[in-house]
Order: structure tokens, then C-alpha cells, then sequence
């Protein structure tokens, strides 16, 4: 799976959970690298070995074509819920 797909993939099951949006750019805001005045256009994007990390904790494999987007979602809605206790 590329890159792309699973960006459409995560988006379109965000899309439709609008209780989540503040907690997923909550999180993108939180996991992204600040790149503001090197590279004008670029979304921000969580850095490259915490990236790797958390896929090969999760997968086993640092590579993006095991995520899932239920998987992503699931993870969402976790830090939702565990941001609402503390």
C-alpha cells in the first residue's frame, strides 16, 4: 500500500467521526517534525525514526504496507479516551 492510499484510507474513515478530528490533528500537530521556513508546502509528518519505531512495534516491520486504517482509527479514538481521564 502506498503512502497515498493509506492517507485516503484514514481520512475516509475520519471523515465521518467528527468527535475524533481535534484528537487526529491533535496528534499530527503532536508526532510532526516543524519544518516552518525550510520547506514551504510540506505537511508536517512525524519523524522518520519514531515512524519506524512505532511500525515495528506494531507490525514488525518498519515499512508502511501493514497499517491498517481500522488500526489507525482504533489508536485515535484510545488517545481520545485516555486524554478524557487524565
Amino acid at each position: 500500500m502506498s503512502k497515498a492510499t493509506l492517507i485516503v484510507r484514514v481520512l475516509a474513515v475520519l471523515v465521518i467521526r467528527p468527535r475524533l478530528w481535534a484528537t487526529a490533528f491533535g496528534l499530527v500537530r503532536s508526532h510532526s517534525i516543524s519544518r516552518r521556513g525550510t520547506k514551504v508546502g510540506l505537511l508536517p509528518r512525524p519523524a522518520r525514526p519514531y515512524l519506524e519505531f512505532r511500525l515495528e512495534t506494531q507490525y514488525g516491520s518498519p515499512r508502511l504496507t501493514a497499517v491498517d486504517s481500522a488500526d489507525v482509527l482504533k489508536y485515535v479514538e484510545w488517545v481520545k479516551d485516555w486524554n478524557s481521564r487524565t
